[in-house]
């Protein structure tokens, strides 16, 4: 019998996803991003640099981000029970944030967070339609954009109880009481964006078949025209 805790976890999973609450996102290296972008002539080359995050705002979110732009940027590490850590990029305008969850396990991932200090990191924050993707840059001025206690774990042998502790921090952070800011006050609602590294989703293991499913359905196309 299925842990009634994962029962309500998936459901509310999937009730988000429905919701455009959730969504699968991408992080593209610096390689990717020039191979997709090489040909666009309206992007300045100094956008082409460096690696993107590419996530998905709620329709609320994405109509307010276009009017005023993102209004405050910051970054966070917190660590689950299996001991993997989780970056977040936090994006807020007015009482909406968007909330970037990378679980930090992995070689993959582990040269990417290594590199990621030597490039700029931008994101595209877009509503299903990447053409209108409003681009900004990551992190809040003047700060790393990575904290400097993050540590990324290796694969662990409990790849199955890793799938669903992703599920569960992912759905716990759909609360919005679940992460303070540096401002006064707490947002009123929340969308997230899931970004898992090509390592994870590569495991070829019946119990991932699930995780794999809710990583790639409405998952973020890629940045390119």
């Amino acid at each position: 019998m299925k842990n009634i805790v994962d029962v309500t976890t998936t459901l509310l999973i999937e009730q988000a996803m429905r919701g455009e609450f959730l969504a699968a996102g991408r992080l593209m290296s610096p390689a990717e991003v020039a191979a997709a972008t090489w040909a666009d002539r309206a992007m300045p080359d100094s956008m082409k640099q460096g690696w993107f995050l590419c996530g998905n705002l709620h329709p609320r979110m994405f109509a307010l981000a276009k009017k005023t732009g993102v209004e405050a940027h910051w970054s966070k590490s917190r660590v689950g029970p299996s001991g993997c850590a989780y970056l977040l990029f936090v994006q807020c305008v007015e009482d909406w944030q968007h909330r970037f969850v990378l679980p930090l396990v992995g070689e993959e991932m582990r040269r990417y967070i290594a590199d990621l200090g030597n490039q700029p990191l931008r994101m595209s924050l877009a509503n299903g339609n990447l053409s209108n993707a409003l681009v900004e840059s990551c992190g809040a001025r003047g700060q790393p954009v990575v904290p400097s206690n993050v540590v990324v774990t290796d694969l662990p042998k409990d790849l199955p109880g890793l799938g669903i502790e992703i599920q569960r921090v992912t759905a716990s952070l759909l609360h919005p009481a679940a992460l303070a800011g540096p401002g006064p006050g707490l947002a009123q609602h929340v969308c997230v964006t899931l970004v898992v590294s090509n390592e994870l989703l590569a495991i070829p293991d019946a119990a991932q078949e699930k995780m794999q499913d809710v990583f790639r359905t409405k998952s973020v196309k890629r940045f390119a025209k």
